[in-house]
């Protein structure tokens, strides 16, 4: 009985130990997590503060752009105020982008210059939470058509506001706000796009689209459903662009249509796309001036546009002495997936 009460006493003792031992290892994990909490802590501050003083910052900065537009519209003998009784104090404001553009176009060049000229170039409207509930776009799917609003996210502003531009159907140059070209001082945009249905995936509504002019990336800053009674006016003037461009012939070589067959695009309609897109003539202005003024150095040059997953080589021709231009795709190639938009890849 005394041997068993001696073994007990000593397990006793060892467990004790151990308890012992393990204490300061205890404390050093609970020390690990407090240090680690403190610091996740601290990095949150650190954000909130961050994003605050930025905040700020463009608060200020558009500030300043409006006092600047007071005080230019006062120059003028204006009122910088907005409709609805602004005061034209300065006061500046924020947009939020509700949701970005997955297009067929990864770059600029090539992008139709209006929208609806190329039916078959589609993209997704992927709305950002909270305006991707469910709920925001109850209805829309009756329209045919939407109003987006957006940003021109892929152009550089300069420095200086510049007042006058050559657009790519005018013969001279006109005032900014006579065109519409990128270069604008907001970088806003504005296109009547065809609503092709809403689909509401994991819960966030995506809008998908027909017809559209907008680059892979595009922030989107409003959405309005089309009004034809309103919105379509049939007797209005169009200045120097009353009429649609002309479209170019497109034809494509033996050899470019065997490559398009082999790539398999993922787009089911990619070569009447690029015809689509390509009949529009996508070159610089001053290519075409030239052409036209038979300056032959701006003919037969080659460009390169991206749709989809494939890129097209082509170059312009006359289809005999003197007579009509034509584009001619020579080459097909898969794009790398980095060039690739998003819904392609």
């Amino acid at each position: 009985m005394l041997s068993r009460l001696s073994q007990c006493e000593a397990a006793h003792r060892m467990l004790v130990g151990e308890i012992a031992a393990l204490r300061p290892r205890v404390a050093a994990a609970n020390a690990r997590c407090n240090a680690a909490a403190a610091a996740a802590e601290t990095r949150r501050q650190s954000i909130a503060t961050s994003a605050a003083l930025q905040r700020n910052r463009k608060q200020r900065a558009g500030n300043r752009r409006a006092a600047a537009a007071a005080a230019a519209a006062a120059d003028c003998g204006g009122d910088a105020g907005g409709s609805g009784g602004g005061s034209g104090s300065g006061e500046g404001y924020q947009v939020e982008v509700l949701g970005v553009i997955r297009s067929c176009f990864k770059q600029k060049f090539g992008i139709p210059r209006q929208p609806g000229l190329a039916p078959l170039a589609v993209a997704e409207l992927v709305l950002n939470k909270p305006w991707s509930t469910p709920d925001a776009v109850r209805g829309l799917e009756g329209w045919s058509h939407v109003w987006i609003t957006f940003i021109f996210h892929g152009v550089q502003l300069g420095t200086q506001f510049k007042a006058t531009v050559t657009p790519p159907r005018g013969d001279q140059k006109y005032g900014v706000f006579a065109t519409r070209t990128t270069h604008r001082p907001n970088r806003l945009g504005l296109s009547v796009i065809e609503l092709a249905g809403v689909e509401i995936r994991d819960g966030c509504a995506v809008l998908l689209l027909r017809g559209v002019d907008l680059l892979d990336g595009t922030p989107v800053v409003d959405i309005k459903p089309y009004l034809p009674y309103a919105d379509a006016v049939p007797d209005a003037r169009g200045g120097f662009a009353a009429a649609s461009p002309p479209l170019l012939a497109v034809e494509f070589t033996t050899e470019a249509d065997a490559q398009l067959v082999a790539i398999g695009s993922k787009h089911p309609e990619i070569k009447a796309l690029a015809v689509q897109v390509l009949q529009q003539d996508p070159r610089p202005t001053y290519f075409k001036r030239g052409a036209e003024e038979s300056k032959e150095s701006y003919l037969g040059k080659d460009h390169c546009q991206n749709l989809c997953d494939v890129r097209f080589g082509w170059r312009t021709i006359r289809d005999s002495e003197g007579g009509e231009t034509k584009v001619v795709v020579h080459n097909c190639s898969k794009l790398s997936k980095e060039e690739t938009p998003t819904m392609y890849r």
